[in-house]
């Protein structure tokens, strides 16, 4: 495993082993510029909704179903995906490993933002969570297929019905959609 390159370079700059990853490499500029810059379902839908949007519709929902901490959990649910993109060609053949990973990485971003890492095995609390984070990630489907991919309606299971809200898939600029991520996420960190 020694000569493979599991380095890589954030946006900012920021060198990381993601085998090594702390709370100390993570950067919300990293993190929110590339969710805005990255099209949710690898672009299969309107190449203008971004993981961002579909991060800050998940916690505009478990805010208002939940409070202010699954808010945040549901804004940085897709985070991990900053760091697993910018991977390197070698580091992709630990494909077997992703799934550590991935855990890996969520650790260290929950960790940065004052939030403990909600993985199974754990407490009730903690599973809690987890069971709360994946309900609202896979229930915005509802919400959003018919928006973005209308040709898919037929996935959606008849008993998933939309949150009644009204959430936000129009076309923004990046930037736009980047600040609206960081001050949500700085307001949120505040509150909780």
């Amino acid at each position: 495993m020694s000569n493979l390159n599991t380095m890589i370079t954030t946006l900012s700059g920021n060198s990381i082993d993601l085998f090594n990853i702390k709370k100390e490499d993570i950067r919300l500029e990293d993190i929110s510029l590339l969710l805005a810059q990255t099209p949710c379902y690898l672009g299969s839908n309107l190449p203008s909704y971004s993981l961002a949007q579909h991060s800050l519709n998940c916690s505009k929902v478990a805010r208002e179903k939940y409070d202010e901490r699954m808010g945040l959990y549901l804004l940085l649910h897709d985070a991990k995906h900053t760091y697993i993109k910018s991977a390197t060609e070698s580091f992709k053949k630990l494909i077997a490993k992703v799934g550590l990973l991935e855990k890996n990485i969520d650790r260290a971003i929950y960790d940065h933002f004052g939030l403990e890492f909600p993985g199974f095995g754990f407490g009730y609390y903690e599973r809690l969570y987890m069971e709360r984070i994946n309900e609202i990630d896979c229930g915005i489907l509802a919400n959003e297929i018919p928006v973005i991919m209308p040709e898919w309606m037929g996935l959606i299971p008849k008993e998933m019905l939309p949150f009644p809200m009204e959430l936000d898939f129009n076309k923004r600029p990046v930037e736009d959609v980047k600040e609206e991520y960081e001050d949500t996420l700085k307001y949120l960190v505040k509150k909780i």
